[in-house]
């Protein structure tokens, strides 16, 4: 009884290390080799299998580990995830989700998407204007004219948001994930929960 589901259960997990032990030795090899320099969802951490690394290209931070998330702020500051991968998705993608994330709680369309650079994308313009949401993605490359009155407030909107991610980090744990990889989502939850709430305690006084 007992002992035989102990020795299945210890079965799986020695089964489970050294599946995860093969495919570095492989990865490593393919390394040493000279076979390839890109190793698509390479293992860096043998008790955290699923982490990936994700380049950056940032000072001081050219290259980080975990999972990248996507946070949107709806109206005047409630902070959401919209999207948290271990893999390091396209910018562009984000507006897709902040569209779907939107729907999901307020089943309407968000009536502007404000984003810098990284979500610029023929595709992504093309879905706001179809959806008649104000388009508020800044264009890559300098701006010839001067800026509108509609672009400074996006400007300063953007500088909130940034400034949400900063406070995440700082004060509510977003920084570093303290849970196991695969708890990742319910740490970041918490985190944004706690930072909303105070956000509207603060608004209400």
């Amino acid at each position: 009884g007992l002992l035989k589901k102990i020795k299945h259960k210890v079965g799986q997990a020695t089964n489970k290390v050294l599946e995860i032990a093969e495919k570095i030795i492989e990865q490593q090899d393919k390394r040493n080799k000279g076979k390839t320099n890109i190793i698509e969802d390479r293992i860096i951490s043998f008790h955290e299998p699923t982490v990936r690394p994700i380049k950056r290209g940032k000072d001081g931070a050219n290259c980080e580990f975990g999972k990248k998330v996507a946070i949107t702020v709806i109206g005047e500051g409630i902070t959401v995830s919209t999207r948290i991968d271990n893999k390091n998705f396209d910018d562009r993608e984000i507006i897709k989700a902040a569209i779907e994330k939107h729907n999901e709680l307020t089943e309407r369309d968000p009536t502007e998407i404000i984003m810098d650079r990284g979500g610029d994308s023929k595709k992504n313009h093309d879905e706001l204007k179809e959806r008649r949401i104000k388009d508020g993605v800044q264009r890559k490359g300098k701006q010839k004219d001067k800026p509108t009155r509609v672009q400074k407030r996006q400007h300063n909107r953007r500088s909130v948001v940034e400034g949400k991610i900063g406070t995440g980090k700082q004060f509510y744990g977003l920084n570093r994930n303290r849970y196991r990889e695969k708890n990742a989502e319910v740490w970041l939850t918490f985190g944004l929960a706690v930072m909303n709430l105070t956000w509207a305690a603060r608004k209400a006084a």
